[in-house]
Order: C-alpha cells, then sequence, then structure tokens
C-alpha cells in the first residue's frame, strides 16, 4: 500500500513540482528576518545569494532504489530501543500534541555548538540552525500532522511560520547537496514530504527519517539500500546522511504548550505492601498526684510520609504543571487504597521522594506509678509500610489529554484510628534520675477511643 501511494505522489510530483516550474525561491528573500526572527548572524551561512531553492526529484534512480527495497525486507540500519526505552504511551502522546507548535533543537551542533534551534522564516526557504533560542518566535516552532494510517506516511513535518511541509531540496547551483527545506505551498502530492520519528536511548530525542529519501552504499548490493536521515553537519548546516547514532542525529522535540495534571488512577490489585520501620512519636510528661491515678493526655504529633511518582520512559518531554493535589493512598488490612473522605495532599513529583507532613491527634491514657511525683516518657511506635503501586497519571491542555504510567512508591502511617500504635512508657525519678521499674503501671497506656 506504501509503494502504491508513493508511486501515484510520484506521478503528481512530476507534473506539479520541478525547479522551473514556481517551486524555486530567491535565497535573497527567504532570509529577510521579521522583527521577532534572528538576525542574520545568528544563522548558519546561506548559499550564494544568487541561487535559488529546487525540490527534490523523484528520478529513475530514487525509483530504482524503492523498488529494490519493496523486493526485500527493507535494509535501513534500525534505531535501537532496549525494553527499558519503551514508552506504551508514545502514540497516544503524539496523537495529543498533533498541530500544536514543538520547537526543534540538535543534541549536539557541528563547529558553533551554541547553534542548535531550527529556524524557518517562510515558505519555501531552507531550514536553518539559530543560536538565539526562542520558544515564542514563530520561526522556531513547528508542528506535526498525523494522516490515516492507509496513507503510509507516519508524520508531517510543518514549520509554523511558513504552514507548509517540511521537505528535501537542494540549491540549483549544487544539486548534489541535499537540504532540509519548507515547501512553497501546503501541498503533500511531493514524494519527500513524509517523515518517521524514531526515538533514541537519549529519553525525548529523535532520529529524523525520511521515508522516501534512499541511498545506497554498493550499487550491486540491493541489500545496502537505506534511508536517509537528518544531521547536522561539521558546518552546521543541516544535511542527510546514513543513521549511525551520533549525537549529531539526534533531535530533541519538545512541545510548548503546558499540560495540567489533572487526576490520577491506581491498579490497587497489582499493589505491593511490606512492613516498614515503625515511625517513632515520643513525648514527655511530669506527673504530680497521688499513686495510681488515671493519666489523660492529648498529645498532636507530626508524621513525615513520603511520596514519590516513579515515571516510566516518556518518549516526549513535556512542561507539566503540577499544581494540582492528587490522593495518597494509605494501607489497612495490610491492602493498598484510597480512604473515602481523606483530602488530596500529594503532588506529581517525578524527580524524588517528597516529604507529606500531617499532624496526628491521639489521646493516650494509663496509670500512674506507685509514687506521688515522677518523670513520664512515652514513645509511640506507629505501625508504617513501604507500598508500591502501579498509577496512570493524565494532564490536559485544551482539551487535549496526555498520560503517564508508571509506579508510585510511598512510605505510607495508617490513621491510629485505625491501626493501634505499639506504646512504651517509661517512669524516672524526678530527684535522682533512676528508671521506676513498673511493669502493670507501663502497660496501663494506651490509645483512648
Amino acid at each position: 500500500m506504501k509503494s502504491i501511494f508513493y508511486l501515484c505522489a510520484f506521478i503528481i510530483a512530476m507534473t506539479l513540482f520541478s525547479c522551473s516550474d514556481g517551486t524555486e525561491q530567491s535565497i535573497s528573500d527567504a532570509s529577510l528576518p521579521s522583527k521577532e526572527q534572528a538576525p542574520l548572524n545568528h544563522l548558519t551561512r546561506a548559499s550564494d545569494s544568487s541561487d535559488s531553492l529546487c525540490l527534490l526529484e523523484f528520478d529513475d534512480s530514487m525509483r530504482s532504489l524503492l523498488n529494490f527495497r519493496t523486493k526485500v525486507v527493507r535494509h535501513t540500519r534500525k534505531v535501537g530501543q532496549s525494553p527499558a526505552d519503551y514508552d506504551a504511551n508514545f502514540s497516544s502522546n503524539m496523537f495529543a500534541i498533533r498541530e500544536l507548535p514543538v520547537t526543534i533543537e540538535v543534541m549536539e551542533a557541528g563547529k558553533n555548538k551554541s547553534q542548535r534551534y531550527l529556524w524557518c522564516n517562510r515558505a519555501g526557504s531552507e531550514v536553518k540552525l539559530t543560536d538565539n533560542k526562542n520558544a515564542f518566535d514563530i520561526s522556531q516552532q513547528f508542528y506535526l500532522k498525523i494522516l490515516p494510517a492507509s496513507s503510509g506516511i507516519p508524520y508531517l513535518l510543518y514549520s509554523e511560520s511558513s504552514k507548509t511541509p517540511l521537505t528535501v531540496g537542494h540549491y540549483r547551483k549544487t544539486p548534489n547537496v541535499n537540504i532540509l527545506m519548507s515547501n512553497s505551498k501546503d501541498d503533500i502530492s511531493n514524494p519527500f514530504v513524509g517523515w518517521d520519528l524514531k526515538p533514541t536511548s537519549a529519553a525525548g530525542y529523535f532520529a529524523i527519517e525520511n521515508e522516501m529519501f534512499l541511498g545506497q552504499k554498493d550499487p550491486k548490493n540491493m541489500w545496502s539500500v537505506f534511508n536517509y536521515y537528518l544531521e547536522v553537519n561539521d558546518n552546521n548546516e543541516l544535511r542527510f546522511a546514513e543513521y549511525t547514532g551520533k549525537n549529531q542525529q539526534k533531535f530533541f522535540i519538545k512541545p510548548i504548550a503546558r499540560f495540567t495534571v489533572g487526576n490520577v488512577s491506581y491498579n490497587f490489585e497489582a499493589a505491593k505492601v511490606t512492613d516498614a520501620t515503625p515511625y517513632e512519636v515520643k513525648f514527655n510528661r511530669v506527673f504530680q498526684g497521688k499513686p495510681r491515678s488515671e493519666i489523660v493526655e492529648d498529645v498532636n504529633g507530626r508524621v513525615t510520609e513520603k511520596s514519590w511518582f516513579q515515571q516510566n520512559r516518556s518518549n516526549i518531554k513535556f512542561d507539566l504543571n503540577t499544581d494540582t493535589l492528587l490522593k495518597m493512598p494509605t494501607v489497612l488490612a495490610r491492602k493498598a487504597l484510597l480512604l473515602d473522605g481523606e483530602l488530596p495532599k500529594i503532588r506529581y513529583n517525578i524527580s524524588s521522594y517528597q516529604n507529606v507532613y500531617s499532624y496526628r491527634k491521639y489521646t493516650v491514657k494509663g496509670f500512674a506509678p506507685q509514687t506521688n511525683k515522677c518523670l513520664i516518657l512515652i514513645t509511640m511506635k506507629l505501625t508504617s509500610y513501604n507500598v508500591e503501586v502501579p498509577y496512570t497519571v493524565y494532564a490536559q491542555y485544551n482539551g487535549r489529554e496526555i498520560k503517564f504510567t508508571g509506579t508510585w512508591k510511598g512510605y505510607v502511617i495508617p490513621n491510629p484510628d485505625y491501626v493501634d500504635p505499639i506504646i512504651t512508657t517509661r517512669f524516672f525519678n524526678m530527684t535522682t534520675g533512676e528508671e521506676i521499674f513498673d511493669s502493670e503501671a507501663a502497660k496501663s497506656f494506651k490509645i483512648k477511643r
């Protein structure tokens, strides 16, 4: 299906696109920056100002390579992905950002390391690099279009400034040097407008493959046919080459829109609960009164729980608004769950554990030892658990929704209204400091219900 589509596209392209039928653009016109755009001295150097741009033609040699590719298993250098690099939400998140502005930045530039940001100022012009990073400059904004699967094209890359698709072209004076350029009009019949974005081992970075721009290392070996990938050469120019995995072939594609975390769902059926070191709350009281008299004390203790949303890999890097508070799991009967009526108290923090503070009120009662005056030291060991729960979190922007999966990890201290703490009580003589051993009195201290 893919080959038929491109064969039709080729026939149309032969009649609509060539250097002589209006697709060329004077470089002197194409390079003029607007007030919002980067100055020319911040851009990679253009070709001779008298030169003009042409679209790459789908000629007999390219058709022959396509023929080879359809006869044998596609022999391209694949961008390797280990299981750790897999992103289960990649397709749905990519669909959510379709036609939203993104910026594109190469991981490593050529001789000028600061020129890393793709820049296109109008239709029919070369896409260049600038060192003037500005996500709000429309010339540095691009967007993706996703066609039906039957088209055989994974993605179209558009310039926000030109509103036209990116394709492969060349200058008339250097026909063998292919460049990245914006089409002169919004037309996808040109065979070279199709792209695929291959996630690399570096999260957020992609290898950008042209679906129809083919090369061959050995003319006598049809297995040596490969697809060209976008790269930045040593002169800081956007060119094409076989994929080798170098940093100059990896591009950071980041949406400008800021999605807001809205809610989270937990898969408690797959939760893991293990015992943790009990959390200790200590306090002391001075007793003066009749021996064996009842003691009732209210205690407000601050406890520190921990929360960490350990997110699985996301091949797309988003700026998230994480101000929304989410509900934190707890444990009862050794089962992880959410309690009805509990207020949200944690944020979507994926970098490390966050401390979650809360105050617990306890009423402790017991009986004094056989003395009329003493210091009482009470230690409460609160039952605590380490918890792991798979989660899915959702974030929204203007009706679009993205999601991330991972494992929520927490250190949880259940509410003492439901789980009794272990209480240890000791008594000391106020004058000598010697401990007063009275096991009956010590064991009498409990949480009052």
